[in-house]
């Protein structure tokens, strides 16, 4: 009987989309042929398949005369409509935004100009034609569709004129065209105005004087151009013009509203200015900013140039900013004890002095000039003092107040709940009755939190403390402190020991073993029906005992310490293990039958060996005989068991027969589907068969064997699918689980299963997430929605090998910029669900900063470019350290103070961000400052002579007498001549020379050479 061939085969997912590529199919063993719609060869193509399913991928083999088959589904699944509408062929640079309308939302568009759903021709710029790309997916396949536009430049219609006035009795004035005009358009004016439609010329005296102003417009459209443009200029004809101006007041406090400015009837304003400096003027609008100006009498000019034909004209006003009196003052604290002293207040640098104050509800003042608070007579409470400076007279008077707290001296009373604790008791409590303040305690040992007085006894030491509660002087009160007595006595230790987990009941008794720290002279007891022999030492009888699991006490109760103690040790005690065993013998060379040994109660596997070579052990820890590498023969087999857990070592034997081949019968018959051993391997076709192998006993094979094979009706036997599956049962593919009969049966006495009971599994189902994006530094989560009764793995491919984890959800690594496509599946059941995917785009940027120089002599500008920044980089945003900012990708900043900066970029894709920061060093010109006289005479004051400077980086000094002899030398900042030579004598009085060389940290070289007097 041959066995069928292998039909199963690989590479078929349950699901593909119509524009997916074809996949190839892999047999597990070729030859075979695939049919099924869309196969072509070992190839399916989702396209030529088309739309529907699920189709059938039918795989037949044939393979030593047998023939099988294996059927796989797939479903082809349709693409979605990824049309859209709303972009035209053409637009004008000009022209405001599309939006674009998909036939399938949901999807995504690209393409120069484009942002969400809209297209916008100014940000696309003129050109084109420009591709616009619309990709979407829906139920796990994706389609695009893409449309061109073109986008023509706008005509260019700027114009101006040399001015917005002009005089009636003027020269006409003529147009000045935009730099890149697009000529040919025609110019026009507002009526009753003339001008010259070609030139733009102006006739003024014919437009003559109006009400409003005149509008010229100059359009393209009569060029032609596909995108004509229109501008237009506002030009006004006066008479000669005014100037006159006036503000509401003669006079302004600093915090009054600012002034109002009015202009005279057909006046208009100019530039503005004001004498003397110091008021903060608008030069545009005449605008006065008071609380920026310095107080003084200023007059203020509207001077309008000569324009247009018309004269110049200008106008004056006087405009006086008065002080604001200041009422500045504070006190000493802002909270003060109720058993305090009085306190005054101090007024501010500036303030106004002979205000009055006073002070809120039920407050008291000793003097309303002074503002001396009566601290007893007030009482508790929040009290606000004021001053005003009314009664002083100014122009403008001014009032502030501030706020004082006065309070009842603090308590600083607490208790805990014990006097005393052992260290594994629970934590001592706190009841403060008073307020919290700083916790401290003597002698050190005691684990004491210093913010909130509470004690962790496993962390402290034993002993007796003393423990403080500080309330620190505040606010007039004094300090104060409480304190309280707790002791932590010392646990006593049970630990304890035997020699072994596991002890033999024929044994020595195990005697315990106190710990190194344990305290000694508790008591040992046993669990039921355990035996100690003396529950001072916890020598166990073992015999006594007998087998089981007990556990052992040990209690210092007894000892009469405060703070006793228990442990509890486990043990067993087993039986002494045999090592006697059985095969199933004799044995044939080559059976598949079992041949490990069999063991009695209370008997187990050591190492076994044999007596000869040729017995092959597929473990000699099982003692389980490998018969198909065996030799033939009689052998004895020995297990050796070791000695444990105070058990002796046991060994014992048994002998095993291995027979040569078992006869094969003479030309046997078999049905299609079974194997027989002929010829030294199992054979499943028909034919004749050799075998020269020597008889021996219990195994005879013979010479020649005829093999005849018969057919069968290959009906599986309770059977089971996936639900959506079928399978041929009773003369038609079945779906539904129930009992099939089938009387098949083939003529050479091979009958196929009468009854067929056929059970249909549920199919597994999982949906991945949506589609997502996330940043280069974020962790990857991977979830799905699925059954739930299953596993659910992950893959990187799409065949589901490459497994990439499990778990849902699913925590990966970032796997770094791109697009990434993850396949999920749940397993567990009979039926596996279908894979479904997940592709997510891993965005993110990197921020590198190029500043050039990082250092230098203020004003220092750096220039900073952010362009060597990486990403979808969208906006980039500065800090320059110093208040100034900035957004462009390559920009500047000025550094006019001397200082270390930190410029800090960050930049953003829309999504993510990154920052960069480079450190910049500003320093100031250098400078440099040798005295002439010093005086070493131990006084304190000029005792040496040294250099003194600003900015410097390095300096070197040598000094010599009159005869050039060199007296002393140094090379650092700090250097200096005390006035001693260089054996340490002191020098006498006289003029020295010094030779001092110096370098500026802005780089400025000094070199000085001249004399110091030396005078004790």
């Amino acid at each position: 009987v041959s066995p069928l061939p292998d039909a199963s085969f690989t590479g078929l997912p349950a699901t593909l989309c119509l524009n997916d590529g074809s996949v190839t199919l892999v047999p597990a063993v070729s030859g075979g042929t695939f049919s099924g719609p869309g196969v072509s060869g070992t190839t399916f193509d989702p396209s030529s398949a088309g739309v529907g399913g699920p189709y059938t991928i039918k795989y037949v083999v044939t393979s030593g005369g047998c023939t099988d088959s294996t059927s796989e589904t797939i479903t082809v699944s349709p693409l979605p409509d990824a049309s859209f509408t709303g972009l035209p062929a053409t637009l004008c640079l000009n022209d405001g935004s599309v939006t674009l309308v998909p036939a399938v939302s949901g999807g995504t568009f690209s393409g120069p100009g484009v942002s969400g759903t809209t297209f916008d021709p100014s940000s696309a710029g003129a050109g084109g034609p420009y591709t616009i790309k619309y990709v979407v997916t829906s139920g796990g396949c994706t389609d695009s569709t893409s449309e061109t536009i073109t986008v023509d430049p706008e005509d260019d219609a700027s114009f101006t004129y040399s001015s917005g006035t002009y005089c009636l009795t003027g020269t006409d004035p003529a147009v000045i065209p935009g730099g890149s005009q697009t000529g040919g358009g025609v110019y026009s004016i507002s009526a009753p105005g003339v001008i010259n439609p070609s030139t733009g010329l102006i006739d003024l005296s014919a437009s003559g004087l109006t009400g409003s102003p005149y509008t010229i417009t100059y359009n393209t459209f009569t060029v032609g151009n596909p995108c004509p443009d229109t501008v237009t200029f506002v030009v006004a004809i006066t008479t000669a013009p005014s100037a006159v101006f006036s503000y509401d007041q003669a006079a302004y406090c600093q915090d009054s509203a600012a002034p109002i400015l009015t202009y005279g009837v057909g006046a208009s304003g100019g530039v503005f200015s004001s004498l003397p400096s110091g008021l903060d003027l608008n030069t545009s609008t005449g605008a006065v900013n008071l609380l920026t100006s310095t107080p003084g009498v200023y007059t203020i000019d509207n001077d309008i140039a000569a324009s247009g034909g018309c004269a110049a004209a200008n106008a004056s006003t006087t405009l006086e900013v008065l002080q604001v009196d200041s009422a500045l003052f504070s006190y000493s604290s802002a909270t003060y004890c109720v058993s305090g002293n009085d306190t005054f207040p101090t007024m501010g640098v500036n303030a106004t002095l002979g205000g009055v104050f006073s002070i809120s509800s039920p407050g008291v003042l000793l003097s309303t000039a002074a503002g001396e608070i009566d601290i007893s007579a007030s009482g508790i409470g929040v009290f606000t003092i004021y001053y005003n400076t009314a009664i002083v007279g100014n122009s403008c008077p001014a009032e502030d107040s501030v706020q004082v707290t006065i309070t009842n001296a603090p308590s600083a009373a607490f208790s805990y709940d014990q006097a005393a604790y052992c260290q594994d008791s629970l934590n001592p409590i706190l009841n403060l009755t008073g307020n919290n303040g700083n916790w401290s305690s003597v002698p050190v040992g005691l684990s004491l939190n210093s913010t909130n007085g509470a004690v962790d006894l496993l962390l402290s030491d034993t002993g007796v403390y003393t423990v403080y509660n500080t309330l620190v002087a505040a606010g007039g009160c004094a300090e104060v402190v409480d304190s309280t007595v707790i002791e932590v006595l010392q646990v006593d230790s049970a630990l304890f020991s035997y020699s072994s987990a596991t002890f033999c009941v024929t044994g020595t008794n195990p005697v315990a073993t106190i710990g190194t720290n344990g305290t000694v002279g508790g008591v040992f007891t046993i669990s039921s029906p355990g035996v100690l022999v003396s529950g001072a030492t916890g020598e166990i009888d073992l015999a006594g005992s007998g087998l089981g699991t007990y556990t052992i006490y040990y209690n210092t109760t007894i000892v009469g310490n405060l703070c006793a103690a228990e442990d509890s040790l486990v043990i067993d005690i087993v039986n002494s293990p045999g090592a006697t065993f059985t095969y199933n013998t004799p044995f044939c060379q080559g059976d598949t039958a079992s041949s490990l040994p069999i063991f009695l109660t209370n008997n187990f596997a050591g190492t076994f060996s044999s007596d000869l070579p040729g017995v092959n052990f597929v473990d000699v820890l099982t003692g389980e005989i490998n018969l198909a590498t065996s030799s033939a023969g009689s052998y004895w087999i020995y297990n050796d068991l070791a000695a444990s857990g105070g058990c002796a070592a046991a060994v014992d034997s048994f002998q095993v027969v291995i027979n040569p081949m078992y006869i094969v019968p003479l030309n046997d018959t078999i049905c299609q589907g079974d194997s027989i051993l002929l010829a030294g391997s199992y054979q499943t076709v028909g034919g004749i068969y050799s075998d020269s192998l020597l008889t021996a006993l219990g195994c005879d094979s013979i010479l020649q064997t005829t093999l005849v094979v018969n057919p069968i009706y290959n009906v599986p036997l309770n059977d089971t699918i996936c639900q959506g599956d079928s399978i041929f049962l009773a003369g038609a593919f079945q779906t539904i689980a129930g009992v099939y009969s089938d009387t098949l049966s083939s003529s050479g006495g091979c009958d196929s299963v009468l009854v067929t009971t056929l059970v249909v599994d549920p199919q597994l189902a999982i949906v991945a997430m949506n589609d997502d994006t996330i940043c280069s530094s974020d962790p990857l989560v991977l979830s799905a929605t699925a059954s739930g009764s299953g596993v659910v793995e992950w893959f990187s491919d799409v065949a589901g090998v490459n497994s990439v984890g499990v778990g849902n959800p699913l925590t990966l690594p970032n796997p770094g910029n791109g697009t990434h496509t993850y396949y999920v599946n749940e397993t567990g059941g009979a039926c596996p669900s279908n894979i479904d995917s997940v592709q997510i785009t891993v965005g993110g940027v990197v921020a590198n900063i190029s500043a050039t120089p990082v250092t230098g002599a203020i004003p220092l500008n750096v220039s900073v470019d952010g362009t060597g920044s990486t990403g979808l980089i969208t906006s980039w945003a500065w800090d320059f350290g110093n208040g100034n900012s900035g957004s462009d990708s390559i920009t500047s900043n000025i550094y006019n103070l001397t200082g270390s900066y930190i410029i800090e970029l960050i930049v953003s894709d829309g999504v993510c961000f990154d920052t960069a920061t480079v450190a910049i060093d500003a320093f100031g010109e250098s400078s440099i400052v040798i005295p002439n006289v010093f005086t070493p005479n131990g006084d304190g004051e000029n005792d040496v002579f040294t250099v003194k400077g600003t900015n410097l980086a390095s300096i070197q000094g040598e000094i010599f007498n009159r005869w050039g002899q060199k007296m002393f030398s140094w090379t650092n900042l700090k250097g200096f001549w005390d006035g001693r030579t260089l054996a340490g004598e002191e020098a006498p009085d006289g003029t020295y020379f010094y030779i001092i060389t110096a370098v500026g940290i802005d780089g400025e070289e000094y070199f000085k050479k001249s004399g110091v007097s030396l005078i004790r």
